[in-house]
């Protein structure tokens, strides 16, 4: 147990190096006066899409980078959405597997399922982080 929580750490620490030194960049439009509006940590469908002076969202033939950037804006934040759907549904599932730990009572079968139950939840959570950090570096790259 000792070396997979060295483990989880030592790929927590990757992810934050990974992630800070490539933050999300908003376009200059959006950046203006319409925020960047967030429903616990999902962003918007719309975000990064130009805007006019009044925060509405420009047809995507008006789009200074065409109408395949626009599609491709909205489907990396559809895909950010559900990213991170996986990484609460994995802590959910973190959470369910200590719970089932807890009350094994010492049986080493309930025991050993509930670590593979955190082990593999851990896994889980950890790759949609980092799936999360590829796509909004990647979202940065279009922008």
């Amino acid at each position: 147990m000792k070396r997979y929580i060295v483990l989880l750490a030592s790929l927590c620490a990757l992810c934050l190096t990974v992630v800070s030194p490539a933050p999300v960049v908003h376009a200059a439009e959006t950046a203006q006066n319409c925020g960047d509006t967030r429903l616990l940590t999902f962003p918007a469908w719309y975000r990064n899409l130009p805007v006019d002076e009044e925060c509405n969202i420009l047809k995507p033939e008006t789009a200074r980078n065409g109408v395949r950037t626009y599609i491709l804006t909205i489907a990396i934040n559809l895909i950010e959405i559900l990213l991170q759907v996986v990484a609460y549904a994995a802590a959910g599932y973190i959470i369910y597997g200590g719970y089932r730990y807890i009350t094994s009572a010492g049986s080493p079968d309930g025991m050993v399922v509930a670590r593979k139950s955190i082990i593999n939840a851990t896994i889980g959570f950890v790759l949609s982080i980092l799936s999360i950090a590829l796509v909004n570096l990647i979202m940065g790259a279009i922008k």
